[in-house]
């Protein structure tokens, strides 16, 4: 397992993450996560706290893509309810003590890549006039830990160095997500439309608190139109950290169900492309987190 890694900022939704694959027996693995909640009483932090320290262990990069933070008890909150406040939140500096936590709990990574915002950031920017993730960024730079901001939607370019001047890569699509539950559907719909819209080789997106894969062919001419190439497409769907299943309240009202929890390990491998070649490839290996 490769352990080297660095990510390279182009702007605030383009990211490279660049790293050295040097034979094929070796492989690198990134966690791509969402929807932690992380200061939410529904938050699993001890599932979540597994993940990271994993990760932590192998210098696996970690992508977050919205909705780290809950905050959805401000004042004036419609979705706010007293029994849903920890202890240390009950406090006139809400919103400061929610970041000061998740601050001092991340600060202990050091293998932290890109937090990327949720529907549940951009809520706080909208009513609040702050941003969440930026207040995260300075108060983990006052413990002497960096953390990379992205966007609600953007990409990150994996490059594998496999030898001098030789590399593979493939790109990823992130996007936090829309739309409902997606409870029947899996969120099938939303990943036929991004794929339709955005061209990558691997898409993630979060918000609907389900957990599938959907793995797909393309099938095309090369670009002098000679031959037939195939390449894949995987799109993944990230589930939540939160787990709000229970006898009362607004999740059990609206017929919500028990949801499954984490996220996505990607495994990144070099193996043999055309067959009867000596092409390579980049290959792709999802694992459920």
């Amino acid at each position: 397992m490769n352990k080297d890694w660095t990510l390279y900022t182009e702007d605030d939704t383009i990211h490279t993450l660049a790293t050295t694959i040097p034979n094929r027996k070796c492989k690198f693995r990134a966690l791509l996560i969402s929807d932690a909640h992380f200061d939410s009483v529904s938050c699993d932090r001890g599932l979540l706290k597994s993940h990271l320290d994993q990760a932590q262990k192998i210098n696996a990069p970690v992508f977050h893509f919205g909705d780290w933070f809950d905050m959805m008890q401000g004042k004036d909150d419609p979705r706010g309810s007293k029994n849903k406040v920890r202890d240390r939140f009950k406090a006139a500096d809400y919103f400061t003590q929610v970041v000061e936590e998740s601050a001092e709990f991340l600060s202990q990574y050091d293998n932290l890549a890109l937090w990327g915002y949720g529907n549940h950031e951009t809520s706080v920017m909208r009513r609040h006039e702050i941003d969440p993730l930026m207040m995260l960024k300075a108060s983990m730079a006052g413990k002497g830990s960096d953390l990379n901001i992205g966007g609600y939607q953007g990409f990150v370019t994996v490059r594998a160095n496999l030898r001098a001047k030789v590399y593979l890569t493939k790109a990823i699509h992130y996007f936090h997500g829309a739309a409902g539950g997606g409870h029947v559907s899996g969120g099938m719909p939303e990943n036929s439309k991004t794929r339709s819209a955005f061209e990558a080789d691997l898409y993630y997106a979060g918000h609907q608190h389900n957990r599938s894969m959907d793995d797909r062919i393309i099938t095309k001419l090369n670009s002098r139109g000679r031959a037939i190439v195939r390449s894949q497409k995987i799109s993944l769907r990230g589930s939540t950290y939160k787990q709000e299943a229970g006898k009362l309240g607004w999740f059990v009202e609206k017929g919500m169900v028990a949801r499954p929890q984490g996220g996505w390990w990607v495994d990144f491998s070099v193996t043999s492309g055309t067959p009867g070649t000596k092409e390579e490839i980049l290959s792709m290996s999802p694992v459920m987190a």
